[in-house]
């Protein structure tokens, strides 16, 4: 595979507080790259490092081998990466697909032509590319803790305890049934 965006020890700090501490994280062509954390852990600044609206502190992003960051997010555009705000309201407890199901079901019967919905909601998936999710980086307090795929990052402790805590002992709070990937 060939990575097509690349960033090499990405850091954003603002004054003592470090938002991005020395990400390296490349997205391949052709693959689907999540990248998650808890409120606060520093993905929508490395967003806007990666798509040159902020620059970096230290390190770097390419896109096909050329630098942008530190370019003014218009230059970005023009080299081919761009970003846009995340303003979605999906179902917060359900997955991609149960989103997409809830959406193509929403006032059709379950048995729409013949088809089974879920089916149906699956060639959507795919056809837009999202049928299954390839690699997930999660960000906590500004640092990569975890990258793998989606069952791997679900079961990490690290991630568990980055959005569930520690109990009264200090040990990793467990996931309730249905929490983990």
């Amino acid at each position: 595979m060939t990575a097509i965006l690349v960033g090499e020890s990405v850091s954003k700090h603002y004054g003592g507080l470090k938002a991005v501490d020395d990400v390296d994280f490349h997205l391949d062509d052709g693959e689907i790259l999540g990248l998650i954390g808890p409120n606060g852990a520093g993905k929508t600044t490395l967003f806007s490092v990666a798509a040159g609206s902020t620059p970096p502190t230290h390190g770097r992003v390419l896109l096909d081998g050329k630098e942008v960051s530190g370019k003014s997010a218009h230059r970005s555009v023009h080299l081919g990466i761009c970003r846009t705000h995340q303003i979605v309201r999906p179902f917060a407890r359900l997955t991609v697909a149960e989103n997409v199901l809830v959406g193509h079901h929403y006032g059709r019967p379950p048995n729409v032509g013949g088809r089974d919905a879920l089916a149906v909601t699956m060639e959507i998936l795919d056809f837009i590319g999202l049928a299954d999710a390839d690699r997930i980086i999660v960000l906590d307090h500004g640092r990569k803790i975890a990258e793998g795929t989606p069952a791997e990052v679900g079961n990490d402790p690290r991630v568990i305890e980055a959005y569930l805590g520690r109990d009264d002992e200090g040990q990793p709070v467990e996931p309730e049934e249905g929490q983990r990937a």
